[in-house]
């Protein structure tokens, strides 16, 4: 006889009417809360409400309150606690962390992406920019400053703070955030920071090493491999990647708000990298973690921060299922023994109007149906951990289906976790209305998936695609700048001065470069930058294993190690921000971003036909980004995200602009690459399309648009004329 077991987690809180309201935990959250031997262990925890509230709750109950910024903080609390921050009704929200985040991981890097003439300050730039005086915060598996392209000229170290993680509570453990250990410059310098050095992960301290120097290295071990701001100072914090689900995004927030403090006590503007994301979650960056670092990359200008797109360009881990009320379609879990893991998202409305089941099918010596759970909708899984066990027709137990509903905002999503009894095919069959989407690694697709001739209901099977395959988290958001990557290099000489070579074109996308957009439809990429293969600091300790073991990985100097992936372009684009923000500042997040994807460079790769998903804007083009993309405008501090869309672009005739409605009669300003103004023409209210003949003023170049109404830009765009 088939059993079925609910958890209804607010009967475990004493609070029985939960059940139908909005659901205040997150999915992790309230697994914790309904696993026995968890109830005493400390959880990291970001909390939506009065801070001032929070706080007192928190602090009432033995809790620690780090931090906050807007309406959302970062506290450390025991899971049996966590009922009486539900129970206050100024609390809307707790979240923990999203699953564990994992790594995505020379001088053709500076050419390509037109570093060369900023360190050489070629004319317009009044001088050389170099990263002086700008903070780089690295957010990864550590660094070894002890090599020599993270020292300046008096053998002194680049790094103004370490934080370590990963090493055990101390003296100098961090406030108010409690764990790990930090260490100062003179610390550093004091040889009282070894222990980073030995508590790191080797490959995550390599990764984190490797990234370093792309970002800032400044060559001076072997007189190359310069990194794109090489005399910028830095602050690292070397975060574990092994820690709970609960702890690991509230680490990485942790991580920001610290490297900003850092900066700020410096006196110093601040750029912050972070090569490692998670491909799960609602890939729209409405999760507490990015709402939380959104409000410190926005708390104040001089500010910016850099992420990685992410490696899975190749990989099918995104459905979309378009269903109206005569479907029922289907996608498989499978292919592997043990645990399947799948969630789907989706808005209120199609929630609401959506039936879903889990449908078991043999996967081997033949596809037949075995069993199904009835169907069910959100208000049966809302704030609800559900196991639901599966029985096949002749009454054999098939496995187990965890369940649980969630709603943040006006998004809900639905967990899926099949713990199968044997291999299996799993069907996440859906009927309805509306637009789902759903990320999982086990997906079948390809030849995994049989003809109708085998499987008739396979008629109705909607097949992985390649689109949101991007990182969710603050990845998603529109503060950061997430960066594609293409090509840097496809041949060098190794070690053993055999020239190691490759089938990747230069100047190409690489195909592991993730791809967008955001699930609710905003543009990622930003931008993309090369790395595959960028060259970077080398372990010291390592060296000697890696000349014995894989000399194909190192250049002949034996002090660099090829880098590769998002990692190493979100890297370079982040030594590049440095640079700009050398000149500017104090220049907001958004006019950095701005400037960045304004000034771009385009190629017979990119196309002309951007943004897309593949390049973002494009490639960046660091001279052009110092020199044609002046923060020093009307108003610039109100400048808006929105950008203007030109068609055809490059141009040699007539050419259509499209942008978002304007609420009031506006003027179109476009300016040359000095910024001259050379051209204006206005634009009534109500418009979101203009068309206009270039004529004879604007010669062939490029040329760069604003649509201003009352001082305030509503609008920038970048136009090509032939």
């Amino acid at each position: 006889m088939k059993q079925s077991i609910i958890i209804c987690l607010i009967s475990l809180l004493g609070i029985n009417s939960y059940c139908q309201q909005r659901p205040k935990l997150s999915y992790v959250v309230a697994k914790q809360l309904a696993t026995p031997e968890n109830i005493n262990k400390p959880m990291a925890l970001l909390v939506k409400g009065d801070p001032a509230r929070v706080k007192e709750i928190v602090t009432q109950l033995g809790g620690t309150f780090k931090y906050s910024s807007g309406n959302i903080s970062s506290v450390m609390i025991s899971v049996n606690a966590i009922s009486s921050l539900v129970n206050d009704i100024s609390i809307t929200r707790i979240e923990e962390g999203a699953p564990l985040l994992k790594v995505m991981g020379d001088d053709t890097i500076r050419y390509l992406n037109n570093i060369i003439p900023v360190f050489n300050g070629a004319a317009p730039l009044p001088k050389s920019y170099t990263g002086k005086d700008i903070i780089i915060g690295v957010i990864d598996g550590g660094l070894d400053f002890t090599h020599q392209d993270f020292r300046d000229a008096s053998g002194n170290t680049r790094v103004k703070y370490l934080w370590d993680h990963l090493m055990p509570d101390s003296t100098n453990t961090p406030q108010p955030y409690n764990y790990g250990q930090e260490f100062s410059a003179a610390e550093i310098d004091g040889g009282f920071a070894g222990g980073h050095l030995i508590a790191s992960v080797p490959n995550m301290i390599l990764h984190g090493t490797v990234i370093g120097g792309i970002a800032a290295g400044d060559g001076s071990a072997v007189g190359e491999y310069i990194g794109a701001a090489p005399e910028a100072d830095m602050v690292i914090v070397s975060i574990n990647f092994n820690v709970s689900d609960d702890q690991f995004l509230s680490s990485i927030a942790d991580a920001v708000d610290y490297i900003y403090s850092k900066a700020d006590s410096l006196g110093k503007p601040c750029v912050i990298n972070i090569s490692a994301g998670t491909y799960f979650g609602s890939h729209d960056g409405k999760d507490l973690s990015t709402q939380l670092i959104d409000n410190l990359i926005t708390a104040k200008n001089g500010r910016s921060l850099v992420c990685a797109m992410g490696n899975l360009g190749y990989y099918p881990l995104h459905v979309q299922t378009n269903l109206n009320t005569s479907d029922t379609l289907f996608t498989w879990l499978g292919g592997s023994a043990g645990q399947l893991y799948g969630e789907f998202w989706a808005d209120s409305t199609t929630m609401h109007n959506l039936s879903y089941t889990i449908v078991s099918d043999k996967a081997t010596g033949g596809y037949e149906y075995r069993g199904e759970l009835p169907y069910t909708n959100i208000n049966q899984h809302l704030g609800i951990l559900r196991d639901d066990t599966i029985y096949s027709v002749d009454g054999n137990r098939l496995g187990i289906i965890t369940s649980y509903g969630d709603q943040i905002g006006n998004q809900y999503a639905m967990y899926y976790l099949v713990t199968q009894d044997s291999i299996n095919n799993w069907r996440i069959q859906l009927t309805g209305n509306g637009v789902v989407d759903a990320y999982s690694y086990d997906w079948l697709t390809g030849s995994s998936v049989p003809s109708s001739v085998f499987f008739s209901p396979i008629d109705y099977y909607i097949f992985p695609d390649y689109t949101q395959n991007m990182c969710s988290g603050f990845q998603c958001s529109d503060k950061t700048i997430s960066v594609a990557q293409y090509t840097n290099m496809n041949k060098y000489q190794d070690y053993n001065n055999a020239v190691q070579t490759f089938t990747t074109t230069v100047g190409a996308l690489h195909p592991t470069s993730s791809k967008g957009p955001t699930r609710d439809n905003r543009q990622k990429p930003d931008i993309s930058a090369s790395s595959e293969w960028a060259f970077g600091p080398l372990i010291v300790n390592s060296q000697p294993w890696f000349i014995l073991n894989q000399p194909f990985k190192i250049p002949p100097t034996a002090q660099h190690i090829r880098g590769n992936g998002t990692s190493a372009a979100s890297a370079l684009v982040s030594g590049i921000v440095a640079l700009y923000l050398e000149k500017y500042p104090f220049a907001s997040s958004q006019q950095i971003k701005n400037a960045l994807i304004s000034c771009s460079k385009t190629d017979s790769y990119t196309g002309t036909i951007l943004p897309n998903i593949d390049w973002g804007y494009g490639k960046v083009d660091a001279f052009n980004m110092l020199t044609n993309c002046s923060t020093i405008s009307i108003a610039e501090h109100k400048t808006s995200n929105a950008f203007i869309i030109c068609s055809p672009n490059p141009t040699s005739g007539n050419v259509k602009l499209r942008f978002p409605e304007l609420k009031s009669p506006a003027t179109l300003i476009i300016t040359d690459g000095q910024g001259r103004i050379i051209d204006e023409r206005k634009i009534g209210k109500g418009t979101d399309q203009f068309e206009f003949t270039p004529g004879k003023k604007l010669m062939t170049g490029i040329y760069f648009l604003k649509i201003i109404a009352e001082q305030e830009i509503l609008a920038i765009g970048k136009l090509l004329i032939q």
